[in-house]
């Protein structure tokens, strides 16, 4: 599977969707091998409680955290990876299950192509416990 790493820190206020390009080898009906790629927006900032760092994937509900932005997004990372190997693990009905569950969306044409819109994530930003209500947006590209 794909890893991933933190491309770029976005300063810009408009949120562009995250996308998904899974692809999945089988032997017989067993799955061996899965491949992700895609881009996905992770919102980072201080929670006003515990004062840690937190790294938020709204569009997959996974979340890393600590006492600074290495450890947060180290954490994410590693949460990332296991949920990856999950859904790669998946027949293709599960897996388009277990994202259709999360709000995202199958494209009609490009069956291997997921995407999950704005909408979906606003109302989960605007309910973050975040000091000064400063949250930075990075992009994530998995390869």
């Amino acid at each position: 599977m794909g890893g991933f790493h933190v491309f770029s820190v976005l300063k810009d206020p408009i949120i562009q969707e995250d996308s998904l390009h899974i692809t999945q080898v089988k032997a017989g009906k067993k799955i061996r091998s899965a491949q992700l790629k895609g881009i996905l927006n992770v919102y980072r900032y201080r929670d006003k409680d515990t004062r840690q760092i937190v790294a938020y994937l709204p569009s997959l509900e996974i979340s890393g955290y600590g006492a600074d932005e290495k450890k947060a997004n180290e954490m994410l990372q590693f949460s990332l990876g296991e949920y990856f190997e999950y859904l790669g693990s998946l027949q293709p009905k599960k897996l388009h299950a277990e994202l259709a569950q999360l709000k995202w969306k199958q494209n009609p044409l490009k069956h291997k192509d997921y995407s999950i819109g704005v909408e979906n994530v606003k109302g989960q930003l605007e309910a973050l416990n975040a000091v000064g209500n400063k949250i930075e947006r990075l992009t994530l590209q998995a390869k």
